[in-house]
């Protein structure tokens, strides 16, 4: 069995972190940005994978990693599997529980002495206490909720996303295919993308740009709001364009890769998201091939 694509993705972004220094807090904001990549990739995994120990009871084995006492985690079947292989009950010792399942009992695990969670330890180890990976999933839950249900009309610009964050990892390492794929994966996790209507035909917004008409889009309706507030100060945009009513339109994201080709028909070059926070564009014309390639042909 081979291992999954997230795994091939997270082996990656364990290289780039671990290339990048410390993920203890005290490292560059390079290393934060690789590091935090990283953890909200395999904290949004559906399951980890775990092997059993001798009790055959649903507990998983011990090991030791970096000198301390560790559960050995896996990011997907194909490397429990191979673990539980070596020695450790085979296929029937392999089973699966969700990370904010494991991570409820974070404190009890930690005063029982397990000192870490130790990842994908036969290929690309790498490892966190469970009261660090407790926090940062509440973290990433309260980011999520917030990115949610930010009222539309409400300027956001200076509070940071999940997906403004993976820009900023693409944008760190621009050569790393994984980080791009965890960036455009998080974009197409999204119910909607938003784009802000103009003129009397009520396209989406396009603006000028050395490389062709830009369509611009969003990653909520809040921030795609506040630029439409910001339009008649914006001299990209055409004065008529400027003086219309700011209005917002959500395109489910399911249906957004045909609603970009129709405007590529028209002339649009460039698809650009969030101009004033994550600030990332891809070629308009390639947003079916990205798509199929992190999501899937579909």
């Amino acid at each position: 069995m081979k291992p999954s694509e997230s795994s091939a993705t997270i082996d990656t972004l364990v290289a780039a972190a671990v290339a990048a220094g410390s993920g203890d807090g005290a490292g560059s904001k390079e290393s934060a940005i690789a590091w935090g990549a990283l953890w909200r990739t395999v904290l949004e995994l559906p399951r980890w994978f775990f092997v059993k120990d001798a009790s055959g009871t649903m507990r998983p084995g011990l090991v030791t990693f970096n000198g301390e006492s560790a559960v050995p985690a896996f990011t997907d079947m194909a490397r429990a599997i191979a673990f539980a292989d070596g020695g450790r009950g085979g296929t029937n010792a392999v089973f699966a529980s969700p990370p904010r399942d494991v991570l409820q009992a974070a404190g009890a695990m930690e005063q029982s002495g397990v000192g870490l969670f130790a990842f994908d330890v036969q290929d690309t180890p790498f490892g966190a206490k469970p009261s660090m990976l407790s926090t940062l999933l509440e973290d990433l839950g309260r980011l999520k909720a917030r990115t949610a249900q930010t009222p539309a009309g409400t300027d956001d610009t200076q509070d940071s996303t999940i997906v403004d964050e993976l820009a900023a990892s693409a944008r760190a390492t621009p050569g790393d295919a994984a980080a791009q794929s965890a960036l455009w994966e998080a974009v197409f996790g999204l119910q909607h993308w938003y784009f802000v209507p103009r003129g009397p035909s009520q396209t989406p917004l396009a603006v000028k740009h050395d490389a062709g008409p830009t369509l611009v889009a969003f990653t909520s309706a809040a921030r795609a709001s506040a630029f439409a507030a910001r339009l008649p100060e914006d001299e990209t945009v055409p004065a008529e364009e400027r003086a219309a009513a700011p209005t917002v339109v959500a395109v489910p994201t399911d249906a957004v890769v045909g609603y970009v080709e129709a405007l590529v028909e028209a002339g649009v070059a460039v698809l650009h998201v969030d101009p004033s926070n994550g600030a990332f564009s891809v070629a308009a014309s390639s947003l079916r091939a990205v798509h199929d390639r992190v999501v899937g042909e579909g």
